[in-house]
């Protein structure tokens, strides 16, 4: 509230400096002149986010001119580190909160067009960028996110960083909001460009975050603009928001339309890019074991996200590329290969039991792929708004028939029942088996399949 009392007084002030005259947003005579409009509000936010990282900047510039590694280590383990945390928590944290609550009225069509936003955006995105790598200086405390009340009670000699890395978990979760929100809402004019540098600046690195509040929270970003690119009929809040005064050319709804689905095509590209490098680099190694985090990672997010998928041909290309981990190409480290290795059927239990949960993620993923959406049982309750003859409805079939048969072929080893996620790996795999049944007995297969289907069922 305090954050927000000052940003109105700057705001007004700026107005009054100006002369008074000012072409920021629509503005009635009746209004108060004391409230100022949203750019207003956006151009004095930005300013003070701007003015907040010159300043952090400028204090690390003065840390780094000292030479003396001791002295070094001594600003690094002092108070100075907390301060900066606490900086961002109190002043970065409420203003990029007001930032996102703005954006949808800057964004609004009936607004110039959203033309001032389309002219800031690239400084909006670099200090989102910038205190995105902020963030990251600060410590993160233990992996999983935790501070334990024993870990807090030996720190006894000035130099906790709990508060430093709370402070940075709760920045990196409020730029990932801000962030989703301007993804979601910019100008028509903005460039793919843009886009791409600010959506790979921010939300993707942290799909790999070592916190897994961080970590989920990119996710459901991700998937929010997964969900938003789906529902190409509706429109974005800076459309519909100016919908209610002015009518809005049906070419910006659906140029709104096609970058919500942009957005959302560079995270799939992303999420290939991630399956295609595992597949072709294999495990082993510092490098191996990295690739297969991120391997991990991307699996549990595509596991929540394609169900939400505008186009069965994503749901499809990913299945293809989930049968070929499954098969063993892509995995790195099988239980086979440990077995091996180690000369007797016990094997590596630590190797086997990484692999397994591996296995358990890709099943997932590939159960997400076939199993039927909430929107397709709606649409299976009213047969006359499905394409029975459509190219489109028929790939999922087909694809569910030769999962079914790669699936049969590559039966689990049931023989050694020691692994901890074997019974989750046998649901996932029973669970994709009456999925690919469900798919090839539905509406859109062709009469083989279903007749195939019916045989395999029993």
């Amino acid at each position: 509230a305090a954050c927000a009392a000052a940003l109105v007084e700057t705001a007004v002030e700026r107005r009054g400096n100006d002369g008074g005259d000012n072409n920021n947003g629509d503005r009635d005579s009746g209004d108060d002149e004391k409230m100022p409009t949203p750019n207003e509000m956006f151009v004095a936010t930005l300013a003070a986010l701007t003015a907040v990282q010159t300043a952090l900047e400028n204090k690390q510039q003065q840390q780094q001119q000292n030479d003396d590694p001791a002295t070094m280590m001594q600003e690094q383990s002092s108070p100075s580190m907390n301060d900066t945390a606490s900086e961002l928590e109190n002043t970065v944290i409420p203003l990029l909160e007001i930032l996102r609550r703005i954006l949808p009225y800057v964004a609004n069509y009936g607004n110039n067009r959203g033309a001032l936003l389309a002219h800031q955006l690239g400084t909006v995105s670099r200090s989102l960028r910038l205190f995105v790598a902020m963030a990251y200086a600060l410590p993160a405390g233990t992996p999983d996110g935790k501070h334990g009340r024993k870990k807090r009670l030996n720190n006894n000699d000035g130099n906790n960083h709990t508060g430093a890395a709370s402070g940075a978990n709760a920045l990196l979760r409020q730029i990932l909001k801000t962030t989703t929100t301007l993804l979601l809402v910019p100008p028509s004019s903005v460039s793919e460009k843009d886009v791409a540098k600010l959506l790979h600046g921010t939300i993707i690195p942290m799909f790999h975050d070592a916190r897994p509040k961080v970590r989920k929270a990119a996710w459901g970003c991700a998937t929010e603009i997964v969900i938003a690119a789906s529902a190409s009929h509706s429109a974005s809040p800076s459309i519909a928001s100016s919908m209610e005064h002015d009518p809005v050319p049906e070419h910006v709804v659906a140029a709104h339309s096609q970058h919500k689905k942009r957005v959302a095509d560079f995270l799939w590209e992303y999420c290939q890019a991630v399956l295609t490098s595992k597949r072709k680099s294999g495990g082993g190694g510092a490098m191996g074991k990295e690739s297969s985090t991120k391997l991990m990672h991307v699996l549990r997010f595509l596991a929540a996200s394609l169900p939400f998928a505008d186009d069965e041909r994503i749901r499809v290309k990913f299945g293809e590329v989930c049968l070929v981990l499954v098969g063993g190409a892509g995995m790195g480290d099988n239980d086979d290969d440990d077995r091996d290795n180690s000369g007797e059927a016990g094997g590596n239990r630590q190797g086997e039991a990484v692999s397994m949960g591996m296995v358990r993620e890709v099943m997932l993923t590939l159960l997400s792929c076939l199993e039927q959406t909430e929107k397709e049982q709606e649409s299976m309750e009213n047969e006359n708004n499905i394409v029975v003859d459509g190219s489109v409805e028929r790939e999922l079939p087909k694809f569910a028939a030769r999962a079914l048969a790669f699936l049969l072929q590559h039966r689990l080893n049931m023989e050694d029942s020691s692994y901890a996620s074997m019974g989750d790996v046998t649901v996932a795999y029973g669970r994709c088996l009456l999925s690919c049944m469900e798919r090839m007995l539905g509406l859109g297969s062709s009469p083989a399949a279903e007749m195939l289907a019916m045989k395999l069922l029993p």
